[in-house]
């Protein structure tokens, strides 16, 4: 099992392999064509059943944003405005890629249903295309994701709050689809 999973990994280009004495498996160092390079041939391999696993994971998005907008209480109000001034005063990077997850965390949490929740979080761990970073990059697309994000995640806050669970379904459906279009 391990000989097949280095064999894989050197395969994608990851790792290097050296014979002898002091040989050994070890991890390439990326540089950004690199890891372009193995996200490309990654994302070409398995592009079919990616489209239609963030398509499921959308509507899905969709169906619990939709059932919190039903289900909030006020506590639930509460917590999620805290949590979209977490992400509106994150610093770009790692920090607002943590707000943002909070903030998503608290929508699911929510919904009050622990199978949505389950399904969805078992299925979004299935999304991987091996990039050693995060989707949206580097710096200058950060500056433009973010903002972005925010604008939808502000409407997805406010139509969950105001119960109107329609708008809240139909808003977290396209904004869980931002990952799939960079991809494209």
């Amino acid at each position: 099992t391990v000989r097949q999973a280095l064999a894989r990994l050197t395969a994608r280009g990851l790792l290097d392999t050296q014979r002898g004495r002091g040989g050994g498996s070890y991890v390439r160092p990326s540089s950004g064509n690199d890891t372009d390079t193995s996200a490309h041939r990654e994302l070409t391999a398995r592009w079919d059943t990616l489209r239609d696993t963030m398509d499921a994971v959308s509507r899905l998005h969709g169906t619990i944003a939709e059932a919190a907008a039903q289900n909030r209480t006020p506590e639930d109000i509460t917590a999620l405005h805290a949590c979209l001034a977490d992400y509106r005063n994150a610093a770009s990077g790692l920090p607002s890629q943590q707000a943002d997850s909070r903030l998503h965390l608290t929508i699911i949490d929510s919904a009050h249903n622990a199978t949505l929740r389950d399904v969805l979080l078992r299925l979004e761990a299935t999304v991987s295309i091996g990039a050693p970073h995060h989707l949206w990059g580097d710096t200058d697309t950060m500056a433009i994701m973010e903002p972005r994000a925010l604008t939808d995640h502000t409407s997805l806050v406010e139509a969950i709050c105001a119960g109107h669970s329609n708008h809240a379904r139909e808003i977290a459906r396209q904004h869980t689809l931002i990952d799939l279009e960079i991809m494209e």
